[in-house]
């Protein structure tokens, strides 16, 4: 039987895969939910099971050190001459390949064919067993091992082993061996498992594989036998160990790189588990401890191929205590004087992929990354507050193909149904379909929103307290889950009062996200990297998300639909990558959990865990805090400045769906706009120290009032020119730089015990502001300068009360922000709690 081949089958695989999902998202959409399940149960029922721990830790006890493929620098590879030779230069194990010729005998042999071993050629598979007989694998071999070769026997003419003829020398010789196995033919398989119940070699031997369905077929033949999977960094996609020669060329070699990260993902973590496999054999340039560290979590043993250097042996046999397989086994006897190297900070010559990770720009590794992806993916959920600009969008009309198109409501609720057509709309909106567009009806297109926003200000609250009493990951998995099956529900919404109901929901778990993963996140990350978060990851990357898949999907219901399925990453990363938040656990004495989140953060990272001591924080709540003299006059302060911003930018945001020309263009140019902008605050705000907080929340004030006058004349002068659109946008990006001077002045102005309690206090203030948003814009239809003169009125205000009363903060010590005249019967000192994975850095 043909053995299954990855090249072949993977572009069937992938088309049958997107033909079904495809099929299944026409036909009933909620069923795609099932597919991850329907997955889970397959796996979990056609699984392997591992072998028994004694038969592992027998085996493991007498591995250190093998032979790849036996002592390859001094006699042939695979050859019972360069078998004994290991032995004697110290291996306890022996690696060999394996094959089967044509006539089903087997044999050991590394390549496809005897080209580059022996003195024959063509395909073993071509070759009988009488045919092997007469070839000498003896006949290209070079001797290259170190030092003087006298003192190795002369290289005699040796035929390709038998595969039984070596098993029988192993345990004769009590030498563990490793089937390195590259055919799944089920003849070889029944071959190997007949082997170890002829010679009892369930503890003596494991047999290992590139191929995962090889080792599931060999574990399939004989659950006792131990199996081990192995592996290297795009091997599927790539001939060579550096990844220079290409298997593929064109969309199949993209694909099968693709394939490869894949691979390796899933072997970290669910092959194995699967496979029922006892070992991952690693390649030299992809080890790590925190791969070791990983795999032992998961009951898994690591060991490495191919390990030719003096320091690298030393390195992995006396630091990471992990066996190696090396093709000079003399080498590791000579590896004893590196211990004094050792004592002095030694480290290996070469490194993982990982190691590199952890010099990137701030410090930041691949746990950072992964968490600011969660971080933006909270952003992006965050989106559906502006979700009205799509759902509530209205073309002009007209009466009829005769008439001219108008926005005129008198003409709309005149003309009858049959006649209303409304011109190019660019997206099927709610507000078309449920027809609240003109008359009482119109008012649903504010109550849209307020809604959504009132379900996020209990949000807010309700997931908050629920998070600091049963801890980030619980609540985290709560609400992403909420959010992505209320969102999908509001989609299938029969009529007006379902949908709002569900919108309520929606917004429910987006206050749920925006204080229980940020504040998950902002706990897992480094100081430093708080700006990088806002700078890099944020609300610019959301609207073009959100203008992304309004654009593509062109309808309401099938926007919600795409949302919500496209926040199935989010929850498979707070699962299954972000751990419990040691600061929290910590916070509540559970010492012992703390230690393995931090460890688990370190090994996703790729780094060493380092323990480092915790400080013991006493928080304090919002009415303490208003009793610490001198606090609740910075509160008001900052109250009116989340308030104020909160409304004006909730107004402009959804005003924005009114401008002239293209919506999406429009939403487009905001998004990328704000991208930029950030990115630009990040820049000015790390190399200007004079740029101060006071500085960017006044001038971002000025700039948006600015521009609101601008925007106000425009009107008035019935102006819709491209004029518009851009200072729309420098106004948008001047709101933009407003908010981020409130959220970093209320973390610097607070001092540390009344931090969490001041900003959640603030965060309630601009809730109630967006509440208050979707009415201006509504009052837009009786009066066209609702918004814009509000947004000056407050605009004015803040601008006065942060010239008067603001005070700066920029470079402040988090530790040492106080108030001066803080009762003294209050005599303990608090101190931060940092999270000690913050110090987990190289």
């Amino acid at each position: 039987m043909a053995g299954f081949s990855l090249e072949e089958s993977a572009p069937k695989i992938l088309g049958v895969s997107i033909a079904v999902i495809a099929a299944m998202y026409v036909i009933y959409p909620p069923g795609l939910l099932l597919i991850p399940l329907s997955l889970f149960v397959f796996a979990y029922t056609t699984k392997n099971e591992k072998c028994s721990s004694s038969d592992v830790e027998t085996f493991f006890s007498g591995f250190r050190i093998g032979g790849h493929r036996g002592a390859p620098k001094s006699f042939p590879e695979n050859s019972m001459a360069g078998f004994a030779q290991a032995k004697k230069d110290g291996a306890d194990l022996i690696e060999f390949d394996v094959a089967l010729t044509k006539d089903g005998k087997a044999v050991l042999m590394h390549d496809d064919d005897l080209d580059r071993t022996t003195d024959m050629t063509g395909p073993i598979r071509n070759k009988t067993r009488a045919e092997l007989d007469r070839c000498n694998i003896s006949a290209t071999f070079i001797r290259t091992a170190p030092g003087d070769h006298s003192r190795f026997e002369a290289v005699a003419r040796e035929r390709v082993p038998d595969m039984e003829d070596v098993v029988k020398w192993a345990v004769e010789n009590n030498t563990r061996m490793l089937f390195d196995v590259k055919d799944s033919d089920n003849e070889l398989v029944d071959q190997i498992a007949n082997l170890f119940s002829k010679y009892n070699l369930y503890d003596k031997a494991i047999v290992c594989s590139f191929f995962p369905w090889v080792v599931y077929r060999i574990k399939r033949g004989d659950q006792r036998i131990l199996t081990g999977l192995t592996w290297r960094l795009k091997f599927w996609s790539y001939h060579d160990i550096e990844n220079l020669r290409q298997r593929y060329s064109g969309p199949k070699q993209t694909l099968f790189e693709l394939i490869d990260v894949a691979h390796v993902w899933l072997l970290k973590r669910v092959t194995p588990w699967y496979l029922g496999a006892d070992l991952l054999l690693t390649n030299n340039l992809d080890i790590s401890q925190a791969l070791i560290l990983d795999q032992k979590r998961r009951g898994m043993r690591v060991a490495v191929w191919t390990v030719n250097d003096m320091a690298e042996m030393h390195w992995m046999l006396k630091t990471l205590h992990i066996p190696i397989l090396t093709d000079y086994p003399e080498l590791t006897k000579q590896a004893a004087h590196l211990d004094e190297l050792q004592k002095i900070d030694y480290m290996p010559m070469h490194k993982s992929s990982s190691d590199f990770l952890r010099t990137m720009l701030y410090d930041i590794n691949r746990f950072h990354v992964l968490a600011f992806i969660t971080w933006q993916f909270a952003n992006y959920f965050a989106g559906q507050n502006i979700f009205g600009i799509y759902s509530n969008h209205v073309p002009k009309w007209k009466c009829g193909n005769d008439s001219q198109p108008t926005k005129d409501c008198k003409v709309y609720i005149s003309c009858p149904k049959n006649k209303l057509i409304f011109v190019d709309p660019a997206f099927d909106s709610a507000a078309i379909e449920f027809d609240w567009i003109c008359g009482s009806s119109a008012f649903y297109q504010s109550f849209f929103s307020q809604t959504q926003f009132g379900g996020l200000l209990i949000g807010t609250l309700l997931f908050g307290s629920l998070s600091d009493r049963f801890g980030r990951k619980p609540i985290g998995i709560l609400v992403v889950s909420n959010g992505i099956c209320s969102t999908f529900a509001s989609g299938l919404a029969p009529n007006v009062t379902v949908l709002f109901a569900l919108r309520f929901f929606v917004g429910l778990s987006i206050g749920g996200m925006l204080v229980v993963l940020c504040a998950w996140i902002m706990e897992v990350i480094l100081p430093q990297q708080r700006m990088v978060v806002r700078g890099f990851f944020n609300w610019g990357w959301t609207r073009i998300a959100l203008t992304a898949v309004c654009y593509f999907t062109r309808e309401w219901r099938l926007a919600s639909f795409t949302t919500a399925i496209s926040l199935i990453p989010a929850l498979l990363l707070v699962i299954f990558v972000i751990p419990e938040s040691p600061v929290w656990l910590h916070s509540k004495g559970f010492k012992s959990r703390m230690i393995l989140s931090e460890i688990h953060i370190a090994k996703v990272a790729g780094v060493p865990y380092t323990p480092v001591e915790h400080k013991l924080l006493r928080p304090k709540g919002l009415i303490e805090t208003l009793r610490t003299k001198g606090m609740f006059k910075k509160l008001l302060v900052l109250w009116s400045m989340w308030f104020i911003v909160a409304i004006c930018g909730g107004a402009i945001d959804l005003n924005s769906g009114t401008l002239a020309g293209d919506l999406y263009l429009n939403q487009l140019c905001f998004g990328v706009l704000l991208v930029f902008s950030k990115m630009l605050l990040l820049l000015v705000d790390t190399n200007f120290p004079n740029f101060k907080r006071r500085t960017l929340h006044q001038g971002s004030l000025i700039g948006t009032l600015i521009c609101v006058i601008i925007m106000t004349f425009y009107t008035a002068s019935d102006y819709h020119g491209i004029a518009v659109l851009i200072t729309y946008l420098i106004g948008t990006a001047f709101l933009e730089y407003t908010w981020d001077a409130c959220y970093l002045c209320a973390i610097e102005l607070m001092e540390t015990p009344s931090r969490a309690s001041a900003t959640g206090s603030c965060s309630l203030a601009a809730r109630v502001g967006m509440i208050l948003a979707p009415m201006l814009t509504h009052s837009n239809q009786w009066w066209p300068y609702s918004v814009n003169a509000t947004v000056m009125v407050l605009g004015t205000f803040n601008l006065l009360i942060s010239y008067f009363f603001l005070q700066e903060s920029k470079g402040v010590n988090l530790d040492d922000v106080h108030v001066d005249d803080t009762p003294s019967n209050d005599s303990k000192t608090l101190e931060e709690t940092e999270a000690m994975v913050q110090k987990v850095i190289n």
